[in-house]
């Protein structure tokens, strides 16, 4: 019994019975044709390295990964340093939200309690690879000063 793939898509949900079965965005369009254009030059990379032809297809992948993570390795110091923005803004969004920053800066203490994490990286390491800021500068960016917190107690 042959089933073609958009009725089983209209049976299934009727909310999406009139879309298109393949509708990506114009980065994801860009994705695929990077991705179409490596598998491609997998094919060629061996000749390009003066290796022989006939390696096989893990090891095309293999060589293929080693070089990437090569010439991608410098761009760790930027995608480290985007996430950790991404990160700061997620504290905000959650003390903001939740209006208890002082739960959430309590709950970070305990967690890196718990996986014995390094409370005090050197900066230039987590710089480079942390992809969150270190413990002890998410909960002082939680908690208010000293200077305000004993103005609050003394009204």
């Amino acid at each position: 019994m042959a089933v073609s793939l958009g009725v089983l898509i209209s049976a299934g949900s009727s909310a999406y019975a009139d879309q298109p079965v393949l509708n990506a965005t114009p980065n994801q369009h860009a994705n695929l044709t990077v991705a179409f254009s490596l598998s491609r030059q997998l094919y060629l990379l061996p000749g390009l390295l003066g290796l022989p032809g006939d390696l096989s297809l893990p090891a095309r992948m293999v060589i293929l990964g080693f070089i990437g993570s090569l010439v991608l390795f410098p761009l760790t110091p930027l995608s480290a340093w985007r996430s950790r923005c991404h990160e700061r803004e997620a504290d905000r969004f959650a003390s903001d939200l939740t209006g208890r920053p002082q739960d959430l800066a309590s709950a970070l203490v305990k967690l890196s309690v718990e996986n014995l994490s390094n409370l005090f990286p050197h900066p230039w390491y987590a710089a480079f690879y942390y992809s969150h800021p270190p413990a002890v500068e998410r909960v002082r960016s939680l908690r208010p000063p000293i200077s305000e917190v004993g103005a609050n107690t003394q009204k």
